[in-house]
């Protein structure tokens, strides 16, 4: 694992479970509401030196699906409450 701390890998590993749904939902409960969910740069960073290619891959997939969802549906700012548009998201299936 080189020069990451344990802690760091630990969050990685745990968001990159979680979106590949691999955390129960009783285990996502015991974390808590104060477990930072979203993927920072730090997680990929953290995940490409020291995980699986699929818990990579999901990081990094979590990471651009987040950063859409910060966007406007009208592409001129960050995103407001509920403002959200699912039309993309319905298209894709």
């Amino acid at each position: 694992m080189g020069e990451r701390s344990g802690d760091a890998v630990w969050m990685a590993t745990m968001k990159a479970d979680a979106l590949l749904g691999h955390l129960s939902d009783e285990y996502r409960v015991q974390l808590g509401a104060r477990f930072d969910w979203e993927v920072s740069d730090e997680d990929v960073r953290v995940a490409q030196a020291s995980l699986s290619a699929q818990r990579i891959d999901a990081l990094v997939r979590g990471q651009r699906k987040s950063s859409v969802a910060s966007v406007s549906p009208d592409g001129t700012g960050p995103a407001l409450a509920g403002e959200w548009d699912l039309t993309s998201d319905l298209l894709a299936l």
